[in-house]
């Protein structure tokens, strides 16, 4: 029997829900693959696997016993989601802000006090580029220390 973490017991109030399509069945583990389309919310949570295309492919425990082609609902933990939007978001707002001061007041310091905002802005992209970029190195790691989703329903079954 799959393990299925939280997400067997989720109340609608601790999950997140998207719908997709199943394109695959792994019948040895009792998983599904979901295309789903991309939504602004999800954009590396690190439970699918997707880079910058707005298309994205998860895999869930399949409890609906969906097959190919079926529309499914897809819960995914709260909590995972959350975290993931901070990691996308908190974090490189975090460090744009710390390049800026950083930028501004080293300008100051090496006496180039009159291009301090310029400074500070070049110097805070680049800060938020860099932890953009470790992020997305970290991707694989999160992908498979993420919580699973878990296909709830078949919405609509195929044609």
């Amino acid at each position: 029997m799959v393990k299925l973490d939280k997400l067997d017991k989720l109340d609608k109030t601790n999950k997140h829900d998207e719908t997709g399509i199943v394109i695959g069945i792994n019948d040895e583990k009792s998983t599904i693959t979901v295309k789903m389309k991309r939504s602004s919310a999800c954009s590396s949570c690190g439970a699918c696997a997707a880079a910058n295309e707005q298309e994205m492919y998860i895999e869930a425990h399949n409890l609906a016993n969906a097959k190919l082609n079926d529309r499914v609902k897809v819960a995914i933990d709260s909590q995972v989601f959350f975290h993931a939007l901070g990691v996308l978001y908190f974090i490189p707002l975090v460090t744009l802000l710390l390049g800026l001061f950083t930028g501004f007041f080293a300008a100051e310091f090496i006496g180039l006090a009159e291009y301090g905002s310029l400074i500070g802005f070049a110097v805070g992209v680049i800060f938020a580029l860099i932890t953009y970029q470790i992020i997305k190195l970290g991707e694989p790691k999160r992908q498979k220390s993420a919580t699973k989703a878990v296909a709830t329903e078949v919405v609509a079954q195929q044609t």
